[in-house]
Parts: structure tokens; C-alpha cells; sequence
């Protein structure tokens, strides 16, 4: 994650997913991810995301790793989150094809 967009899951939500964000100290800090609250869902990351879209978002808004601070350097983590991204797009793109079509069943829309 290279933002610091971060939330509180409601009283009585289910907390679905955490996820670990890296800040500009070079800490990091673990983030609430995804919750559901009754029939409805907060996601606080990219489930249409798929491989080609991450390469063209990585080329085109490479400045934002500039923003990271002075401690790292923008060509290596751009070319680590490629990396890191190809190696698990394959099954980001499957589980997040399953949580689209339970979303839309819960919805009663299939």
C-alpha cells in the first residue's frame, strides 16, 4: 500500500481482511482492509485490479514513490511492487473474481 488511507471498522461489522502498510519512517503499520456490515462491504484496496492495469498504473504514477521519503529509492520499490504483483496477480485476480460473484449473489443480482 503506498497510501495512508486507513479505517475503523464500524461497532458490529465483521472485520474481512488486514493489511500492512509501509510508512515514510520505514515502520509499518498494520490497516483494516476490507469489513462487512450487515449486506454491505468497505474496501480499502483495488479487488478490480488486474496485472496489466498494476503495470500501467506503476509506469504512469511512478512520481508517488518519490513521496515515500528520502530512505528509499523509487526504481527499487517500483520494480519490488512489480514483482511482488506478478507473482500474485494470478491469485488476486481468482479470489477477487469469487468475491465479485458472492458480492452480486448476496445482492440478488445472479
Amino acid at each position: 500500500m503506498l497510501h495512508g488511507d486507513c479505517f475503523s471498522h464500524p461497532p458490529k461489522s465483521d472485520l474481512l481482511s488486514e493489511g500492512i502498510i509501509l510508512l515514510r519512517n520505514g515502520r509499518y503499520k498494520r490497516i483494516n482492509t476490507a469489513v462487512r456490515y450487515k449486506k454491505s462491504y468497505g474496501f480499502q484496496f483495488e479487488p478490480q485490479l488486474t496485472l496489466e492495469e498494476f503495470q500501467i498504473w506503476n509506469h504512469n504514477l511512478f512520481d508517488d514513490y518519490k513521496l515515500m521519503g528520502n530512505d528509499f529509492n523509487p526504481e527499487i520499490e517500483s520494480a519490488q511492487n512489480a514483482r511482488e504483483f506478478a507473482a500474485f496477480s494470478i491469485h488476486h485476480e481468482s479470489q477477487m473474481k469469487k468475491l465479485l460473484l458472492a458480492f452480486l449473489k448476496n445482492a440478488n443480482l445472479i
